[in-house]
Order: C-alpha cells, then structure tokens, then sequence
C-alpha cells in the first residue's frame, strides 16, 4: 500500500507555512547529514543573513544563541527595527551592516551557514551577487536561497506589467490605487492565488514588493540549476521537497505516476513544476565543490542504507481508528496529512532519531522476511524523505 495524500489546503495550514524551512537549528541534518552540526555549534557557528529585511536577523539570533549572526540590508527602515529588535531581546550575538550583498567581502568573514531569501532576484547581476556570497562561504559551509519561481508568480507579473504601463509607482498615492485595483480584481485572475497565500499582502511593503518594485525575474527549476553551475556551486536539493516530487500529491494509480517515477531526478523536479503550477518561490540549498559528495549524499539504495537514522520531521502524528475505520495519519504543515497503513504506522513510530534502519527492522514485529522489510522500509523511508517528513543522517566517513 502506497502513501497517499489529500490534496486540499486549509487557509490555517497555509499561514502556518515556513516555519522551520531555513533554521538551522531546525533542519542542520538536511545541511550535515552527517551530523556534524551539534559539533559546529559548540564551535559557534558564524552565519550571514544576507537580505535580512525587517526581523530575519533578529530571529536567527534568537534561534540559535550560541551562534554569531551577522544580517546586511540596503533598507535602513529594515535595519532599524532589527537594532529595535536586538535591543528588545538582548540578542548579543547579532551584528548588522548597511550594505550591498555585492561588497560582503568587505566584512572579513568567512561563514558556516549562508541565508538569501528573496534578494538575489531583485539585483542588477544576481550571478554577482551569488558569486560574493559563494567568496565568504566557508569550504565546508552551506548556503540557503530563496528565489522567486515563475509560473506560482505569473499573475503577479501579469498586474507587474500593467501598473508598469500605467505610471504606478511608490507613492502613497499610487499605493492605495493599487489596493483597489487588487479589491476590485476579476475573481478568476490568476493573481488571486499568490495574494491569498501571502501574508505580506496585508502591509504596504507587501505590495510594493509584490507589484511595484522596480526589478525583479522569476526563476523555473532549470533556471535554478544554471544559475547553480554558473556559480560553479553544487546543488544539493530542495527544502521543501514535497512540491517537487509526485509522492503523496499523484495517486499512484495515475496513467502518469509510473512514468514521472523513472524519469531522471532533475526531470522529475521539472515535470513536477508544470503540474503543480503554484510553485511562487523556490528554496534551495548549495555547497561548493569541493565538500566531499560522500559526506552529504543520501543513497537508498547502497550499501550503507541500513546504518542510516532516519527522523521525524512532522507536526502532528494520529493514531488509526480502527473503530471509526480511520488510518494513521501524519502531517507537517502547510502540506496535506498522510495516511499510513499498518506496517507503515509501526515502522513510522519506532523512527526516533536513535536507531538505524537495521535496528529499526529488527524491532518492527512485521511478519515478512527480513529481505521483504528491506525492500518495504527502503521504498518507505524513500518516499517519507521526497514529501520532507524525515531526515537522514548518514554514517560518519
């Protein structure tokens, strides 16, 4: 029995969003698998916040009080109210520089961990502004960027265009006329999708960013990919994997999950792409090229896959229903609840971040050979990891 999920939002689910999608803290085996983290962090991790915006420093800072942050804006209403934020929660470890992500090498540092979400796009020469980020990353360091994605974004170009034709610019004035035209939009627009799953539509700077700024380009999967290589950086994956893979979002008894299967993994991501369609943003991670591919790939199906530990990254866990005929279900927000048969279920809860695949094999008390539990937990764990309702960490080279 495969894994199956309901392909319905609710809007609660939605804001709940990126809780955890950048935080180091929170993800560090997607960026180490290894598990090299917890040594780094008693070390003090050094991490940049490059674009820090209003509260993204602030918020590392809090999250990770051991670590050194330091956040670089152009904005300095923005970096007013990180120092504001600073001050209020007595974030010592937080440092901020007015400054152009292109001049980062005027710092002097060299850091563990990289964040620039939402930045990039917007620079004259995003591939600069990569290369300056890629020139401060430490050698075994890891870098997270977030860059608008396409085809989630095509009515906001499409509004983009026509307030561009129109004068629009950023005025107060031009605000409010903005504000109602997107009251008065067709309801069938596509723009309406983006702006109800956008929290930031609520403030002015929202919706200048949204529809007024004055440049930004959207990226599709490949673009994603050249712009890796041509940063001479490796690409290392998504951090929501769940919108790139047909695991729990295609019925397995689809005419086309079979065939979107075997494709080659890059393919997968742009098939996957086209059939979502609602992919506004891309979040991914990238090393340089000179880690050690062993020390962070994740390989299913070689030798080393039972004495990898798989852990749970979910939100919720509930228990079958027998009675009421309702399966177990497991759920990490925004994305839709899982539902496990039983074997599914028992393997799922002896997952605890302690025991390897082998350990967790022997344990199940599934009535197959161990040869059967293999296959099944391999395809299991597999699938659990495209949806990103588990980590992996890998045994030590």
């Amino acid at each position: 029995m495969g894994l199956s999920g309901a392909h319905q939002r609710s809007a609660e689910d939605r804001a709940k969003g990126r809780t955890d999608a950048t935080s180091v803290r929170m993800v560090h085996l997607m960026y180490w698998p290894d598990g090299s983290y917890l040594k780094r962090y008693d070390k003090k991790l050094n991490i940049l916040i490059a674009g820090c915006g209003a509260n993204a420093a602030a918020r590392f800072a809090y999250e990770h009080p051991k670590s050194n942050i330091v956040g670089i804006d152009l904005s300095a209403t923005s970096l007013k109210h990180e120092e504001f934020l600073k001050e209020k929660h007595g974030l010592t470890n937080l440092t901020l520089h007015m400054m152009r992500i292109e001049t980062v090498a005027e710092l002097g540092q060299e850091f563990d961990f990289v964040e620039s979400s939402g930045v990039l796009h917007h620079l004259p020469d995003p591939q600069a502004g990569l290369a300056a980020l890629k020139n401060v990353l430490k050698p075994d360091g890891v870098m997270a960027i977030m860059l608008y994605g396409l085809y989630g974004r095509v009515g906001t170009y499409m509004l983009q265009s026509l307030f561009h034709q129109l004068g629009l610019r950023q005025g107060d004035e031009d605000i409010k006329a903005v504000k109602q035209v997107l009251q008065d939009l067709n309801p069938h627009h596509l723009a309406h999708h983006y702006m109800n799953d956008n929290s930031d539509m609520r403030f002015d700077a929202g919706i200048v960013d949204s529809f007024l700024h004055g440049m930004d380009r959207p990226y599709t999967v490949q673009d994603c990919l050249d712009f890796v290589e041509r940063g001479d950086l490796v690409f290392r994956g998504w951090i929501n994997r769940y919108d790139y893979y047909p695991d729990g979002q295609i019925p397995e008894n689809s005419p086309v999950f079979s065939r979107i299967q075997s494709l080659p993994e890059e393919d997968i991501w742009k098939v996957m792409e086209l059939l979502h369609s609602q992919i506004r943003m891309h979040l991914f991670y990238v090393c340089k090229k000179d880690v050690p591919p062993e020390t962070y790939t994740i390989d299913f199906d070689g030798s080393q896959f039972l004495d990898i530990i798989p852990h749970q990254r979910i939100h919720k866990y509930t228990a079958s229903d027998p009675i009421a005929g309702k399966p177990a279900m497991i759920t990490r927000m925004p994305y839709p609840a899982i539902s496990l048969n039983e074997w599914q279920a028992k393997l799922f809860n002896l997952i605890d971040g302690r025991k390897t695949v082998r350990e967790i094999i022997s344990k199940c008390e599934i009535r197959e050979t161990e040869e059967t539990l293999i296959v099944l937990f391999r395809n299991f764990l597999h699938s659990l990891w495209r949806m990103g309702h588990i980590y992996i960490q890998i045994p030590k080279v």
